[in-house]
């Protein structure tokens, strides 16, 4: 097994940039579904009051708390 490693080409200039490039978009994404996650979790555990000031009624709410997290 450590031979195989050993004998493997190295990425070069070019695959360090695009694994860097890959790397900083999983994370953004994984960044953008935290966020994502935690805007409906507060949508969830806001009151009528205040779902009212920001103009979302408690069915939106409840129906944005609970997409799902695939899809978008």
């Amino acid at each position: 097994m450590t031979a195989d490693i050993e004998n493997a080409p190295a990425l070069g200039h070019r695959g360090q940039r695009l694994f860097a490039k890959w790397m900083a978009r999983l994370a953004d994404g994984f960044a953008r579904h935290l966020w994502k996650r935690r805007s409906r979790r507060a949508l969830s555990e806001m009151s009528d009051d205040q779902l009212n000031d920001i103009g979302i009624t408690r069915a939106e709410a409840r129906r944005e708390a609970e997409r799902s997290w695939f899809w978008d």
